[in-house]
């Protein structure tokens, strides 16, 4: 499993796509937070794009 927190404009979340692609096994998931410029380009079936919003809010219910 590999995480990624989104981090810079289109052009850094596609090199750190193409990058994880790189290092990932062939059945790993990839997980991204955010990157939702990234989503609308690419249908992967080992990424998992999670949205910022969901997982802030799951993260201060869970803290409470």
């Amino acid at each position: 499993m590999i995480i990624i927190i989104e981090n810079g404009g289109l052009g850094n979340q596609i090199f750190q796509y193409f990058f994880c692609k790189s290092i990932a096994s062939k059945n790993e998931k990839i997980y991204l937070l955010g990157f939702d410029d990234l989503k609308k380009l690419i249908n992967d079936e080992q990424l998992c794009f999670l949205i910022k919003t969901s997982i802030s809010k799951t993260l201060m219910f869970r803290l409470a």
